[in-house]
């Protein structure tokens, strides 16, 4: 029986891509390149905003990717929030979760700063010291090392009772490395095929789907 629920953030529970798009798009200008459109920019979020840049501007150096990285977190400083939303029904569905008794956390590859900043500005059913982020010296996902802490601060350690919820391949890699549960969002920065690719298996197409799976598993 599922008692823990571990959620992905972008693309999970946040749909974060315009301001992350606005933010990308500024850095292109100064770069003198063309802007990439909102599916561009899902494609290339994952694994951390170093990442990101990388893929935006794979031609750059490390020394020049790390000024870019500089210059795109000062634009997101700015803009990280402002079309940043819940996904419908997501917010229902975290409160009836909640509600439920079931424990609740987040572990995503975004900087630990703003993980921990958006969590706050668009719910209250968690607890920070379970909203993990990217972290200096600390593997990022598939890697498992979060899971395990958040197990360990839970105070749960079968396994079976905990279901990893995610909208990428990352996620389904630190599913299977934890060797938990994975249940995998269709309405993210993925699209379905390449999930199946990745090994996903089981699929949630709305967020009530979510409930059914814990509830039934």
């Amino acid at each position: 029986m599922i008692k823990g629920v571990i959620f992905d953030l972008d693309g999970t529970l946040l749909d974060t891509a315009t301001d992350l798009m606005a933010s990308i798009n500024d850095v292109m200008k100064d770069y003198g390149r063309p802007a990439y459109t909102k599916v561009e920019v899902m494609q290339r979020v994952g694994n951390g905003f170093n990442n990101l840049l990388h893929k935006c501007l794979p031609d750059l150096n490390d020394e020049e990717l790390n000024k870019a990285v500089a210059t795109f977190k000062s634009y997101y400083s700015e803009q990280y929030y402002k079309t940043t939303v819940p996904y419908t029904g997501i917010s229902e569905l975290v409160k009836e979760l909640k509600d439920r008794g079931y424990k609740l956390a987040v572990n995503s590859n975004k900087q630990d700063d703003y993980t921990k900043k958006l969590i706050a500005l668009n719910f209250t059913e968690f607890p920070e010291d379970v909203v993990i982020g990217e972290r200096p010296n600390i593997n990022k996902k598939p890697d498992p090392a979060a899971v395990y802490e958040i197990m360990e601060k839970w105070g749960i350690s079968d396994k079976d009772e905990i279901v990893y919820i995610g909208d990428s391949t990352s996620d389904i890699k630190t599913a299977a490395n934890a060797g938990v549960k994975s249940l995998t969002v269709t309405w993210g920065f993925r699209f379905k095929e390449q999930l199946v690719d990745a090994g996903a298996v089981n699929f949630a197409e709305t967020p009530a789907e979510i409930l059914d799976f814990i509830l039934n598993n």
